[in-house]
């Protein structure tokens, strides 16, 4: 008898590639509908150039390796890498399980997986020496793909960074999946930061703030509804979700810059990174010396 987790897995394969089946034939049918019977010349047009895009056979490769490695990062787990490095070791019966998908699709839409023909010497594309269809897109999308989303993961969410992920425990929907004293320990990344009392104080203020909830249903699912409703009276959990409020690209920066500061040249602090700040936005801002 299968388990129940095989069962929701086979499922949910499924219910994926079904929706990927469905999307496209939606859009080749409306594409095709513009081509064959728009007034528009223009609009026929472009319609048959769409078509022809998305019947191609490295659109379709790309889209299911995109889905395929993407479902991997719909949860941020320590584990995410971990689990797209077996398949790159793998890769030859990853990308097999990935063909046999892209030729159903194929077949779906009217199209034929074939490759591009290789020559002795091409610049403009990739100009892989390949056998078949499925060892030059698991060379020349496939591999490149997943390398690039491993090397991102490892960039993005470094040890110091995973540290700091227990912070989202502090959100009403999220008190089941970190503990206390995962928050606790997240916190004290910022130590320096706050007040000489803050961590004797921020395990009551937890305690305070989960109990806050407790009765309700309607529970913030983000930082930014959360904050919403923490007062003054729970200062130290007030602060660490306005940390958690800032963009990923503002938070990736300060907190790579926070890890590294010990590399940086405060003269090149003073005579470059201050003044390009300043020059990008021209505003009135309190330079606080943050490498001390």
């Amino acid at each position: 008898m299968i388990s129940p987790s095989i069962q929701n897995e086979i499922i949910e394969s499924i219910d994926k590639q079904i929706k990927n089946f469905i999307l496209i034939l939606l859009l080749l049918l409306s594409l095709e509908d513009l081509e064959c019977h728009d007034s528009n010349p223009e609009t026929s047009s472009k319609a048959s150039l769409y078509v022809s895009a998305i019947t191609k056979s490295d659109f379709l490769v790309s889209l299911e390796v995109a889905v395929t490695c993407f479902s991997y990062t719909l949860q941020v787990k320590s584990t995410v890498r971990q689990a797209l490095e077996t398949k790159r070791k793998n890769a030859d019966q990853a990308f097999k399980e990935i063909m046999i998908s892209v030729t159903e699709l194929a077949l779906k839409v009217g199209a034929e997986i074939t490759m591009p023909r290789t020559c002795g010497r091409q610049t403009n594309r990739v100009n892989v020496n390949a056998k078949d269809p499925e060892e030059y897109y698991k060379i020349s999308i496939f591999i490149p793909f997943l390398d690039n989303l491993i090397n991102q993961l490892h960039y993005r969410f470094d040890k110091r960074l995973q540290q700091m992920m227990p912070l989202e425990g502090l959100i009403p929907t999220n008190f089941g999946h970190y503990d206390d004293t995962s928050i606790l320990a997240a916190a004290s990344v910022y130590e320096n930061d706050f007040s000489v009392s803050m961590m004797s104080c921020l395990k009551a203020e937890i305690f305070i703030w989960k109990k806050q909830w407790e009765s309700e249903t309607n529970l913030p699912g983000s930082a930014v509804e959360a904050l919403q409703h923490c007062t003054e009276l729970l200062p130290n959990v007030k602060k660490l979700l306005q940390l958690a409020t800032m963009t990923g690209e503002r938070l990736n920066g300060l907190a790579l810059a926070n890890i590294n500061k010990d590399d940086l040249d405060c003269d090149d602090i003073e005579k470059y990174i201050l003044p390009a700040f300043i020059k990008r936005s021209p505003r009135r801002v309190q330079i606080l010396d943050w490498t001390k």
